[in-house]
């Protein structure tokens, strides 16, 4: 078993990926920024996707996916449950709060591709809004699954949590930029001040996630119970 001390952490794992793809691509990727919790720090092993996005001079073709595939086999994640990648044009625009992003291949466009105050509380209200009917699939989904599939659907889940923290948060918050930079135990204490049993709730989700040998069901129906409960509640606010 590889010793903790010698693991690759998740940006640096992210920086030699996009040396990969740059291998692939040449001189079409411009840049590459990993963001997410690998950046703030609170990637939840074997649960949180290692986020790359790709800013690109052409869009990328079905040979380079196939390419990729092969360049990318067997990458180390840094922890992450799985890589995910995403393209952008290379002329920059805002895309990533501040504070959330780094920048692991070509120079970066800097201050360009930040997402002011307004437009994270237009980005936080859209998610809330589109949050109902994201759910209602995630459910049916989820209680359809059977066998392997359990671990894919409680990611699922999972992902669905920071976002709709941070959005409840950002609403009622004069720092969004904070907010959205702001890792679980920030967001766990600002939640339960807004509402304790919501707090309560998501601190329990989270040791629940983190425990060894841990019941996916268990895990999937909590998360799931939490989701609805933080919009209902945010349906009063």
């Amino acid at each position: 078993m590889r010793d903790e001390r010698d693991a690759v952490r998740p940006v640096d794992a992210a920086r030699i990926i996009a040396g990969r793809i740059a291998d692939v691509l040449g001189d079409r990727l411009q840049a590459a920024a990993v963001y997410g919790s690998a950046v703030t720090g609170d990637l939840l092993h074997g649960f949180s996707d290692l986020d790359l996005r790709l800013f690109v001079t052409n869009p990328v073709t079905v040979d380079d996916h196939l390419a990729l595939r092969a360049a990318l086999s067997g990458s180390d994640l840094g922890g992450a449950a799985a890589l995910q990648l995403s393209a952008a044009a290379a002329t920059p625009r805002p895309c990533f709060p501040p504070r959330t992003f780094r920048w692991v291949y070509g120079g970066g466009y800097g201050d360009a591709v930040v997402l002011d105050a307004g437009q994270l509380r237009a980005a936080g209200a859209d998610w809330l809004a589109r949050l109902p009917g994201l759910l209602a699939d995630d459910g049916l989904d989820w209680a359809a699954g059977t066998g392997a599939d359990g671990r894919r659907q409680l990611r699922l889940l999972v992902t669905r949590l920071k976002p709709t923290v941070r959005a409840i948060i950002t609403a009622a918050s004069d720092d969004p930029a904070f907010v959205w930079s702001a890792g679980w135990p920030d967001l766990t204490w600002r939640l339960a001040a807004l509402d304790a049993r919501l707090g309560a709730a998501l601190d329990a989700v989270l040791a629940c996630l983190a425990e060894p040998g841990r019941d996916d069901d268990r895990a999937a129906a909590m998360t799931l119970r939490l989701l609805d409960s933080l919009v209902d509640g945010h349906r009063w606010r």
